[in-house]
């Protein structure tokens, strides 16, 4: 199986510090990324333009990722909301094409459209206009663990007819999956899907990892991760475990070691500040399948 592995800190991280990153964290996060030879980053959302102020790495501009020290042999993703597209008022294409130029005029490689199971349907058109602007696409399916079997299986069916998507991601978005669903839901995205699938994992239950790489063992090949798991509420699977998980394992080209300075030092203290990760708040969310802030 060729394994994709994909760090979106500066993405997922952002919701702890309104993506607003420090320049010399950035600059040894992107050479320990291509030290470690991860093979995507997600370098953050493309937000549609808000008043208040976000940090750059809410909005991923072009202008700015082209400032910055983007290592070569990575891919870069930036993630869109379709919720956000779709409440546009001139309309979804208009939206897409005032936050994406065309591909070859923009160091973005991949676009992630994260959505809502009510949502699919239009998010064939934000695709497909990503598509004739040359983007790789993939489909973010949000909060799936409160969709069946059945319906899973008849989605996948649904967006594989499109022929826009290069990789069908789920999200484990209420962190209440157990391994048991992991398996569920990748034999229920297969019987009706043909390309890669793709799972980004939250550790309210501290089972990020082990159910990333229950995932890989399914047959999902496409895998999130980051720093010290800094992520939105209880994080997500730890970029530094699931490496020396991946290299143990015989993913021999993969090399942790890079990212240990970056851990010990700087996003240790970040963590001190922010304090993100497990708690009994977020158990108790992924058990009764709620924002831990309405218990």
């Amino acid at each position: 199986m060729n394994l994709q592995i994909l760090d979106c800190t500066l993405r997922d991280g952002g919701y702890y510090n309104n993506w607003d990153f420090n320049e010399s964290i950035v600059k040894k996060y992107l050479s320990a990324m291509s030290n470690s030879k991860v093979d995507i980053v997600e370098i953050g959302f493309r937000f549609m333009p808000e008043s208040k102020y976000l940090g750059p790495f809410a909005f991923s501009k072009d202008d700015f990722l082209n400032t910055l020290p983007l290592p070569d042999g990575v891919s870069i993703s930036v993630m869109v909301n379709a919720s956000e597209l779709i409440d546009y008022p001139k309309g979804i294409q208009s939206a897409v094409n005032l936050l994406f130029t065309d591909k070859k005029n923009s160091p973005v490689d991949i676009v992630r459209i994260a959505t809502h199971f009510k949502e699919l349907e239009q998010c064939k058109e934000i695709a497909k206009n990503l598509n004739k602007l040359g983007y790789r696409v993939f489909l973010n399916i949000m909060q799936i663990t409160l969709l069946d079997s059945k319906t899973i299986s008849e989605m996948s069916s649904d967006v594989r007819k499109w022929d826009l998507i290069e990789v069908l991601y789920f999200a484990d978005s209420l962190g209440n999956m157990e391994s048991e669903s992991v398996s569920m839901i990748v034999d229920s995205i297969s019987k009706e899907w043909v390309n890669e699938i793709g799972i980004h994992t939250h550790d309210n239950k501290n089972q990020a990892l082990s159910n990333t790489i229950k995932a890989i063992e399914s047959g999902v090949s496409f895998v999130d991760a980051t720093i010290l798991g800094m992520g939105r509420g209880a994080g997500n699977a730890r970029m530094e475990d699931l490496l020396v998980e991946m290299v143990s394992k015989g993913y021999d080209k993969y090399n942790p070691d890079p990212i240990f300075p970056l851990v010990i030092n700087d996003f240790s203290r970040l963590k001190n500040e922010y304090n993100w990760g497990p708690n009994i708040y977020y158990n108790l969310s992924a058990m009764y399948g709620i924002h831990p802030t309405y218990i």
